[in-house]
């Protein structure tokens, strides 16, 4: 069973899944956010497997509203908690707007960062990938300016273990990832100040195991 929250209310989440639920792939899906926002945008929702999470206050495509903020991050909650009890085997999540939920007096960085603190995470790392490869980054949510800082040797050895640890232990990936690095060090525009760590690159290819091909740039 896979977990969809529905995101931001007045954004296009609600739209995406009614376009799933047309092509008909929601059947081991189950939507998580309020049920009158979804029978809104889906015919005969009530074929479709629901968990209620009420609106704090009306939505309106396109106007964003401070008071549903918690409920963006209580489908979040929701999600993540049926992970983690077994009850849903994977979460997806709709597109949320982190602006309103910091303005709503939140401190909310993104996805990811939430995801660590509910599940009690010291470091997580975020993947890109498609069928043609798969792409770690040292980094989280950070503005360019502070990437190339927080791009040290203990946190590129981190990264490695746990991608060596979870796609082998927990996916069964044996050629696991083809990892770019790179360092957007703009000095002429003064954005980036920091130069890369001594000895980056030999770290990587020293700690990340031999079957995984790194391209550092």
């Amino acid at each position: 069973m896979i977990a969809i929250t529905l995101g931001e209310p007045a954004g296009i989440g609600a739209e995406l899944v009614a376009q799933l639920a047309a092509a008909g792939e929601l059947d081991d899906c189950i939507l998580i956010g309020d049920e009158h926002l979804i029978q809104q945008h889906i015919n005969n929702a009530e074929h479709l497997q629901i968990h209620h999470v009420p609106l704090a206050q009306r939505s309106q495509l396109g106007q964003l509203n401070v008071a549903n903020a918690s409920y963006v991050l209580k489908t979040i909650e929701v999600a993540t908690l049926g992970c983690l009890s077994g009850t849903y085997d994977a979460m997806v999540t709709c597109p949320i707007h982190k602006g309103i939920i910091n303005d709503a007096g939140i401190p909310f960085s993104g996805h990811t960062e939430y995801l660590a603190e509910l599940t009690n995470t010291p470091q997580v790392v975020m993947m890109l990938l498609n069928q043609a490869m798969r792409v770690a980054l040292v980094t989280t949510h950070l503005p360019l300016k502070d990437v190339s800082a927080n791009i040290t040797d203990s946190s590129i050895k981190q990264v490695c273990k746990i991608l060596q640890h979870d796609l082998l232990g927990r996916f069964a990936v044996l050629i696991l990832v083809k990892a770019v690095i790179t360092l957007l060090i703009q000095r002429q525009a003064g954005t980036v100040k920091h130069d890369p760590p001594p000895g980056l690159g030999m770290t990587i290819l020293f700690h990340i195991p031999q079957h995984i091909d790194v391209f550092v740039e």
